[in-house]
């Protein structure tokens, strides 16, 4: 089961893996695309999704990002 995440503040995120998509400019032109995805396997012992905000889940992304 994936569920796509939106941004949903109250939204209850429920499954094995989530997918977080973006996209973002820096005004000069150039874009990027993106997507992020997330195992449960990858939670805290004892975590699942059910056990996560929306916010928790934003911030679980962030710390997955990398930047060149």
């Amino acid at each position: 089961m994936c569920k796509n995440y939106k941004g949903y503040d109250n939204e209850i995120i429920s499954g094995d893996t989530i997918s977080v998509s973006g996209y973002a400019n820096d005004g000069s032109g150039d874009y990027i695309n993106g997507r992020i995805t997330i195992n449960k396997s990858e939670l805290a012992s004892g975590k699942t999704f059910d056990d996560m905000t929306p916010k928790e889940v934003i911030a679980l992304v962030k710390s997955k990002l990398t930047f060149a």
